[in-house]
């Protein structure tokens, strides 16, 4: 039979954001049998997301017969896997000071170093631990970092001998 006033409803939404509202075509106010319509609606994804791995969204279909019980179509699920790879970048940047003032960097001149993280990956990577045996304890701002963020971490400066 005829359909009219179709409507999709969402049933489920793993997002953790807010989904638009659900738009179908004027097609959708009366629908013969065989006919098919396509609703949308956006989402932009959320580091939150990335971070779960999947976002997954169901929804129904109902319609208006032109007697008795409007329809509920069985949920159609979708599913979509977040599957970037986690990584980090490390940079060690020297910045030698000439304390004597000579114009060399020789004995008594100190060498100052700087480590950059990246998140160079897809999610939020935590308990991040930077060391460096041999210039000595290295003290970071933070332990996690979301994707394409960066942290400067610092080393005790070392006295050329």
């Amino acid at each position: 039979v005829t359909l009219t006033d179709v409507t999709v409803d969402e049933t489920a939404f793993s997002g953790s954001g807010s989904l638009s509202a659900i738009e179908c075509p004027a097609g959708a106010a009366s629908m013969l049998p065989g006919q098919i319509v396509t609703c949308t609606a956006e989402y932009q994804t959320t580091q939150a997301d990335v971070d779960s791995g999947l976002l997954t969204n169901a929804a129904t279909a109902t319609g208006t017969p032109p007697s008795g019980q409007p329809p509920v179509s069985p949920p159609s699920t979708v599913e979509v896997p977040f599957d970037g790879t986690n990584s980090l970048t490390l940079e060690k940047r020297a910045n030698p000071v000439d304390v004597n003032g000579n114009g060399v960097i020789d004995p008594g001149d100190r060498i100052e170093w700087t480590i950059f993280v990246t998140n160079t990956g897809a999610q939020t990577i935590d308990d991040i631990v930077v060391s460096d045996p041999t210039a000595g304890p290295v003290t970071c701002p933070a332990t996690s970092l979301g994707s394409g963020a960066q942290m400067t971490c610092t080393v005790p400066a070392h006295t050329v001998t």
